[in-house]
């Protein structure tokens, strides 16, 4: 039986060896299909003029009966609402709507007393007439809204999707330079794009948020104008190559 051990051991490390040697062959030879795959990161950026502007107010309304300061912010709503409601190119919504009882500190007593109601109520203008988002401003504080919770330029969905499809067309080019110019050093041509991962960045600039005080005036609100905005698109192409 001894004579046999060698033998068999020698045939089984001869498999083993070719067990290990044709796998990297293979690999070598390309025949993996990762072999021939590569995977470039393209990106496009541009800045661009936003088309549209959200404008957020509100009306802030008090009173010693609940009712009372119910009554008077549903009016002043409305008559924003009306105002605006022939214009076609606004969009108006109420976006928040809050009624809290307030409270102050009675030093004699030692506690605290019911000092009335107040209504918060939140109103959302969006418009495409960026040029007129003073005017739009200054026609609701004329009906009775007395804050800006603030104001931002934007791209509207229309705009923000033709941008990003032209974007991602570049991004992709730009990916299938790169491609080339790395198939060409490894002896290979692109064939075709397998795959495309899209990771697509862009952030409305707030131009300004704040609460502004109760007896504000048209004539003080400031005027804004829009600022350039950067949206970019970055893509992850996979490329066959042959």
């Amino acid at each position: 039986m001894k004579k046999y051990a060698l033998p068999i051991l020698n045939t089984v490390l001869i498999a083993l060896v070719l067990g290990f040697l044709i796998p990297t062959f293979m690999l070598l030879e390309g025949n993996s299909p990762d072999q021939n795959v590569i995977h470039i990161n393209g990106q496009a950026q541009e800045e661009v003029n936003p088309d549209e502007v959200v404008i957020r107010l509100a009306i802030v309304t008090n009173a010693k009966e609940v009712d009372d300061a119910v009554s008077e912010n549903s009016d002043i709503n409305n008559n924003i609402i009306a105002n605006f409601k022939d214009n076609e190119d606004l969009l108006v919504e109420s976006t928040r709507y809050s009624v809290r009882e307030k409270y102050d500190w009675d030093r004699e007593f030692k506690e605290q007393k019911s000092d009335g109601f107040e209504v918060y109520n939140t109103i959302t203008i969006t418009s495409t007439s960026i040029e007129l988002a003073g005017e739009i401003v200054t026609e609701a504080i004329n009906h009775g809204a007395n804050r800006i919770e603030s104001m931002s330029y934007q791209f509207s969905d229309e705009n923000r999707e033709k941008l990003q499809n032209d974007l991602l067309s570049r991004a992709v080019d730009n990916a299938r330079v790169e491609a080339n110019n790395i198939a060409k050093l490894m002896g290979k041509k692109v064939k075709e794009i397998t795959d495309i991962q899209v990771n697509d960045g862009y952030y409305p600039h707030v131009y300004r948020s704040y609460a502004e005080s109760a007896d504000m005036k048209a004539g003080s609100i400031p005027e804004f104008a829009p600022e350039m905005q950067t949206i970019n698109v970055n893509a992850r192409v996979s490329f066959k190559l042959k």
